[in-house]
């Protein structure tokens, strides 16, 4: 069979897969909805506090306003890291937005602090606006949750394309394939079980924490699909010009790659797997150019 190397090298140059091209992050609508969901909680209760004190709280409800639209344009662009790094600015918001809260409520009215019929309504409002809030919030962290399920298809549908794409070239990809079917069924499926069967707030963060595609599950399952399929992907290239390489003087390369590939599977959750799938990835392009240009002569 004649192995394409310009081809090879080419699938090569997409490392890892996950960041050849943008794919949606599903997450970003429900984490909007779920941001809107408290900053509007906190707006109704600063203004019924407004009311109820005689204070005016319109920069703190100013502040939270200015959050939503940065947040409405990260999500628009699908800027994920952008949006992560915006909930610092809006949590500090949050934060001065309950002390403005509780020192409205202290001075007054005429600073003897809000007491009487006047806490009453101030009760009655809160508990209203609290009521509103856990219903958008349990709905929002719904809609973030199935978001991250959509994400994580997303990224296993993206795997099965260039899979598809390395078996045109001769490479061997039934262990690829095993590794997404694994995926899906250890991580995914579980996933989507624990879900559907979470009612309150609480059982939709546990469930959350329990499963990832990737890292970050501190306590839970991490699979390490990114890193895993990358070892594979280079392993099974690898394995495909092996002996040509040999053939040509290179042995001393393959065992090198082999190596690192080794090294990098035997620790797929340290930042040091990464290092040796870089280096095993040079090394094999390497032996590609190599291939290529005596395959030219």
């Amino acid at each position: 069979m004649e192995i394409k190397y310009v081809m090879l090298f080419a699938l090569l140059l997409a490392v890892p897969f996950v960041s050849a091209a943008p794919i949606k992050d599903n997450r970003l609508a429900g984490a909007l909805d779920n941001a809107g969901c408290r900053a509007e909680f906190t707006m109704e209760v600063l203004e019924s506090t407004a009311n109820h004190s005689g204070n005016n709280l319109s920069a703190n409800a100013a502040k939270l306003q200015d959050d939503i639209s940065a947040f409405k344009g990260f999500a628009e662009a699908g800027d994920v890291e952008a949006f992560r790094e915006h909930l610092k600015d809006f949590n500090a918001h949050m934060n001065d937005a309950r002390k403005a809260i509780l020192q409205a409520r202290m001075k007054g009215p005429a600073m003897g602090g809000v007491k009487g019929p006047a806490m009453g309504a101030l009760k009655k409002d809160y508990d209203k606006f609290k009521e509103n809030y856990n219903k958008c919030n349990l709905d929002s962290l719904k809609k973030f949750s199935y978001g991250k399920v959509a994400t994580y298809d997303n990224y296993l549908d993206r795997a099965e394309e260039r899979v598809s794409q390395l078996s045109a070239k001769g490479v061997e990809t039934s262990d690829l394939t095993a590794l997404i079917a694994e995926a899906r069924s250890t991580i995914v499926a579980p996933l989507k079980d624990a879900l559907q069967v979470s009612e309150t707030p609480d059982e939709i963060h546990s469930a959350l924490k329990q499963y990832c595609l990737f890292n970050g599950c501190k306590d839970g399952l991490n699979f390490h699909f990114a890193a895993k399929f990358e070892a594979e992907k280079l392993d099974k290239i690898l394995e495909l010009v092996k002996d040509k390489a040999n053939e040509a003087g290179l042995s001393d390369k393959v065992t090198s790659a082999q190596d690192s590939i080794i090294m990098a599977k035997s620790h797929v959750g340290d930042e040091s797997a990464w290092t040796n799938l870089k280096s095993a990835g040079e090394i094999i392009k390497q032996i590609l150019s190599t291939l290529r240009s005596e395959n030219e002569k």
